[in-house]
């Protein structure tokens, strides 16, 4: 916030486990799998939430003047050809050696084994981070 970058929310929904009243740890630790619902919200230069059900990725812009959600995307994909990652490189030395092996693999460029240049982004922004790679393909990595 204090630089002015977007910024976000990540969110998962789960079913409750059981019947018994109240909220207990069980409810919460869940696998992946069982989410009811999940995605993120981008707040930038226009806020923008991204959605699923569990049936493919929605997004949905928001409209300032009707202060309504509008479907702008259905059945979103990450592009499967790329030229992009995201990650850190100031915690390169806590990498696990396969980590810093595709970095390195990627920072060699056309003459190196991948075959091509890449580009890395860094906003150090998760949510602005993944939506870049949803939008543009690539990966987000985030190792320690």
């Amino acid at each position: 916030i204090d630089v002015n970058v977007s910024i976000g929310t990540i969110f998962s929904v789960l079913r409750k486990v059981g019947h018994s009243r109240g909220v207990s740890e069980d409810d919460f630790l869940q696998p992946g799998k069982q989410q009811a619902a999940a995605g993120y919200c981008v707040y930038g230069p226009q806020s923008t939430l991204v959605l699923t059900v569990g049936e493919g990725v929605a997004v949905f812009t928001l409209d300032r003047e009707t202060g309504s959600w509008v479907l702008t995307q259905e059945q979103v994909r990450i592009p499967e050809d790329t030229k992009e990652f995201a990650i850190n490189m100031s915690n390169m030395r806590h990498w696990a050696p396969p980590v810093k092996r595709y970095i390195d693999e990627c920072l060699a460029g056309s003459t190196g084994p991948r075959g091509k240049d890449f580009n890395m982004r860094w906003v150090a922004s998760m949510v602005a981070d993944v939506h870049r790679i949803l939008t543009r393909g690539g990966v987000f990595l985030y190792p320690w």
